[in-house]
């Protein structure tokens, strides 16, 4: 089989996870839990929502170092109370695909099912499909997709070496 040519592949820092699953819902729902992370400068890499009738699930991955502030700000909003769930250590991996091909959504999750890596989400744009695993399998599930995509010449999954702080974005540096 001829591989796939994509732009690159894309390793994010190590995240958690947190699943808001089958919660009623209003409208102000998804606003008031995003108004809460804001106003404590928390930062969202990661959100997928789905609406089912009258229930919404919402899936959002943020920095690990802020899962415990995170956990206090949710474990103080009574309206959430038993319907989240915490995934500790998990991490993104983007694809940019060539020409948005959509064959490599269906093979990244064949390549993926097929070694037993978990998908926790997915979401996907004009310009990149992001897939949600275990942190700790991230370099390995790049490896299981260059399997069936090919990345331009000398080319590996990129993960960014440089982290602004919390305490910098106070500073102002």
């Amino acid at each position: 089989m001829k591989k796939i040519r994509i732009e690159g592949i894309k390793l994010s820092e190590e995240l958690f996870q947190l699943n808001i699953l089958r919660h009623f819902h209003s409208k102000d729902t998804l606003r008031h839990f995003c108004r809460i992370l804001a106003s404590n400068k928390i930062n969202i890499p990661f959100l997928s929502t789905a609406y089912f009738g009258e229930e919404v699930q919402l899936v959002c991955c943020m920095s690990a170092e802020q899962k415990a502030k995170v956990q206090d700000l949710i474990n103080a909003e009574a309206s959430l109370g038993g319907c989240v769930e915490f995934i500790p250590s998990t991490g993104l991996l983007s694809v940019y695909p060539h020409k948005s091909d959509v064959r490599v959504l269906g093979l990244s999750l064949f390549a993926l099912g097929r070694a037993r890596i978990p998908i926790h989400g997915l979401a996907s744009s004009l310009s990149a499909l992001t897939l949600v695993t275990d942190y700790g399998r991230l370099d390995e599930a790049a490896e299981v997709l260059q399997e069936y995509l090919e990345l331009p010449p000398g080319q590996r999954p990129f993960r960014p070496q440089f982290r602004i702080t919390q305490s910098e974005i106070v500073k102002g540096r």
